[in-house]
């Protein structure tokens, strides 16, 4: 008799047990599994014990002048040679580039006020007094600071700032002035960033290609006088970057009747 009352009952009194132990033990895994993952604001799991994220550095944008671009023309400040790397042949009234690698002139301007997007022409005008058949190119380089220039100083390396020169010119060796259009040139110079705050726009003029044994281009530099200096001459866009002007509202008028 006991044993078939045992058997009856030992099915209901293992549900029970059961029944008991979840009772007790569910609400402590969940407290368990809440204290490493909570609830974000968007519904999903945050990990609260992730790794802070390190903030990603801003760049600091580029400060693009504003305003209308007036015509104007400008002698360098400063105009060199460069020849192993270093300034050479400085007051000089003749620069040459030669068929050593890495001959250059460097020439250096005040930059152009306003909206570089207001340009409609940049040009720089070099005057050649003699060369041999060559292509040069003109690239915008890295600063040059006028008061530090001397025989014999470095110039920075790399001095080019582009792979691609921003214009060519082929001189087939007559005398007269050699013109490069650095229009876009140095509104990309602007724009890019590569401009130096309060920096003067640098140019470096090369040969594009190896000049011939016992070639290259003499040029009249800013010593040889103000006809024959080297000149960067711009335009503007006319009405471009001029500030809008308001337009005024009529005042209405009333109609008077008797």
């Amino acid at each position: 008799m006991g044993r078939r009352i045992w058997e009856f009952l030992r099915w209901p009194l293992a549900v029970a047990l059961l029944g008991w132990v979840v009772y007790w033990t569910a609400p402590r895994a969940v407290e368990a599994l809440g204290s490493s993952f909570e609830f974000g604001t968007t519904g999903g799991l945050t990990e609260t014990e992730a790794a802070t994220a390190t903030p990603t550095p801003t760049e600091t944008p580029v400060q693009i002048p504003t305003g209308p671009v007036d015509d104007g023309t400008a002698a360098p400040l400063t105009d060199f040679a460069v020849d192993g790397g270093v300034i050479a042949g400085l007051a000089a009234e003749e620069i040459v580039i030669s068929e050593e690698p890495g001959d250059a002139v460097v020439l250096a301007f005040d930059a152009i006020g306003g909206d570089p997007g207001c340009l409609a022409t940049v040009l720089l005008e070099i005057a050649v007094i003699d060369a041999t058949t060559t292509e040069v190119g003109a690239w915008p380089a890295s600063a040059v600071d006028p008061g530090t220039v001397a025989d014999g100083v470095a110039v920075p390396d790399p001095l080019l700032l582009n792979p691609q020169p921003g214009a060519r010119a082929l001189t087939d060796g007559s005398p007269g002035r050699l013109q490069w259009d650095i229009t876009a040139a140095y509104q990309e110079w602007v724009t890019s960033g590569q401009a130096p705050a309060d920096g003067p726009f640098t140019l470096a003029v090369t040969a594009t290609s190896p000049v011939e044994p016992g070639g290259g281009v003499q040029f009249a530099s800013s010593d040889a006088g103000e006809d024959d200096a080297p000149s960067l001459t711009w335009t503007g866009v006319e009405g471009c970057g001029a500030p809008a002007t308001p337009t005024s509202t009529p005042t209405p008028t009333s109609t008077q009747t008797a």
